[in-house]
């Protein structure tokens, strides 16, 4: 889930509780065809708009300051009640936290330390944690692989892929592969935020996930041909 949008916090408010109640009915009526017995929020960065990614962006939306409560109220009700309604099902509930390319405060090179969705993850995990306490949260700014049964999935922001043509995916068939030799395991899924339009590609033995976003009209869904509205990946492990 990648929320970065440019509309305001009303029509950012709107989108997030419909993406809440879409993901809420979805997870019911999987369940009653299949069981559910853990789910992973993935929350892949881009989490606010930013002021240093291109010229005159400062001057687009909201202060940073904003952006940040704004994110953490907005981040913190959808997890609330995603995790509410798992719970009532008795369904285990965990977060995987990655940063972005928005958040970062400069142009520095570690812009995963200096980056505003690390303060919005801590801020917002610090609200879960008060209620959930025994809410699992892998959160590293850089990369996150998590281990289901016999399955890899690596996830990470995407920014560093690089695209031929706008079109990222031979590029992130690449970074896969790259992370398998790192880690000495195969990697079985990919999954990355970076470019905010809903898109699965299977690759031989890897799957390629892009998570959707609160945001409409993405690069990517131009170059791909379609017209991108806000939305996100519901991906299922049987």
């Amino acid at each position: 889930i990648g929320y970065c949008c440019k509309t305001g916090v009303s029509t950012t408010t709107k989108r997030e509780a419909s993406l809440t109640k879409a993901a809420t009915n979805l997870l019911h009526l999987i369940r009653s065809h299949n069981p559910v017995r853990n789910l992973t929020i993935a929350l892949l960065g881009d989490i606010l708009q930013g002021q240093e990614n291109y010229p005159h962006q400062a001057t687009e939306g909201e202060p940073e300051s904003k952006q940040i409560i704004d994110a953490v109220n907005l981040l913190s009700d959808f997890l609330i009640t995603i995790i509410d309604n798992c719970y009532s099902e008795g369904i285990v509930v965990d977060v995987v936290e990655v940063a972005g390319s928005h958040g970062k405060t400069s142009n520095r090179w570690d812009k995963f330390r200096d980056n505003h969705d690390v303060t919005i993850y801590s801020l917002t995990n610090k609200i879960i944690g008060a209620r959930y306490p025994e809410i699992q949260v892998y959160m590293d700014p850089k990369l996150v692989i998590r281990s289901y049964d016999d399955l890899l999935v690596a996830f990470e922001h995407g920014d560093a892929v690089k695209s031929y043509q706008g079109v990222p995916f031979y590029g992130m068939f690449r970074r896969a592969k790259d992370i398998s030799i790192m880690e000495k395991k195969f990697i079985g899924v990919y999954a990355t935020g970076h470019w905010h339009s809903w898109s699965r590609v299977d690759i031989g033995n890897l799957l390629i996930l892009s998570t959707g976003a609160l945001q409409e009209n993405t690069s990517l869904g131009f170059e791909l041909g379609k017209a991108s509205v806000s939305d996100f990946h519901f991906f299922g492990i049987s």
